[in-house]
């Protein structure tokens, strides 16, 4: 048996990552259990378990198994203290080397995002949506970000005059808050409140959108980040380290509050068909590590070495 656990209980990030991550290794055949992540409900999640998820507790000497999405200066350094706990990166991470008791544990996305995609998929998801325009932006987030939605909002505004939709991911729960400010913006039509979707449909929404934007200043990222890359679709977001450790360093980068910025980026990534295709191979190259045939054997090895 074996027990996960992470330093940063709060990271939304690793829990929705640790989440599928738990799927796809149940999927495979390998009973997983846990506390306090969302998903660990169905029955194939047993007490008799091969590996357990333990959130929001601290690390202890039951915890065999540390997951970790990106190594930081403070998180390296305890990681070094901490030579009888084994880590798991869930990210590719340059030059491990140094740390011994770090395992390259990939996180697993599943195999619908990867191209070339379901056709028929698409369709369903666009239908369901009833999207019918483009471009067409999808824009993730957690939407605690005011000042980032009132960006993707003047944008949609600006970009999207004359035809183009803005998906807004998991944004159903905030229709209500925000469907004054789309109304008031003349974007009625325009902005999608998407409801959650399972990943067979986001798979192919992403594959029949045109771009992602994640312009919220949260210091952890939207698993959609790194899920676009394998879908081989084009992302701009938040200049910052974790945003870009999510998206393979494949994404254009730009500083947050920088409106004008934001404009021209977002402008570049669907009118420049080489700057598209620069960031298409840079992000399918990063997610082969993460192809579920790459990464679940890793898994499976770490596994039965610890039983």
């Amino acid at each position: 048996m074996i027990r996960f656990r992470t330093p940063y209980p709060a990271d939304r990030y690793v829990v929705q990552a640790a989440a599928l991550m738990a799927t796809q290794l149940a999927d495979a055949g390998v009973e997983v259990t846990g506390r306090g992540v969302p998903g660990l409900t169905a029955p194939r999640f047993g007490a008799r378990a091969q590996a357990i998820w333990d959130w929001g507790r601290p690390v202890g000497r039951d915890a065999n198994l540390v997951l970790v999405p990106w190594l930081e200066p403070d998180l390296s350094a305890w990681m070094a203290r901490q030579p009888r706990t084994r880590f798991g990166a869930l990210l590719p991470i340059p030059d491990p080397a140094p740390l011994g008791n770090l395992a390259a544990l990939p996180l697993a996305i599943p195999r619908p995002y990867y191209l070339p995609g379901d056709t028929t998929m698409v369709f369903r998801a666009t239908q369901a949506l009833h999207l019918e325009e483009r471009p067409r932006l999808l824009y993730a987030g957690w939407y605690q970000d005011g000042r980032a939605l009132t960006l993707a909002l003047s944008l949609a505004r600006t970009l999207l005059a004359r035809g183009g939709e803005l998906i807004l991911l998991e944004g159903l729960a905030a229709r209500a808050r925000l469907a004054p400010v789309v109304q008031q913006l003349g974007l009625v039509g325009k902005v999608i409140f998407a409801p959650p979707l399972d990943h067979a449909m986001t798979a192919a929404l992403f594959h029949s959108a045109d771009l992602l934007i994640a312009p919220e200043r949260d210091r952890d990222p939207p698993l959609a980040l790194t899920l676009a890359q394998a879908a081989g679709l084009p992302s701009v977001t938040v200049d910052d380290p974790r945003h870009a450790v999510a998206s393979g360093h494949a994404a254009i980068a730009v500083a947050a509050d920088a409106q004008d910025s934001w404009r021209a980026a977002v402008e570049k990534a669907l009118g420049s068909t080489s700057w598209r295709e620069i960031m298409i191979r840079r992000g399918t190259d990063w997610a082969k590590a993460l192809h579920p045939e790459e990464a679940l054997p890793l898994w499976q090895t770490e596994l039965l070495s610890r039983r």
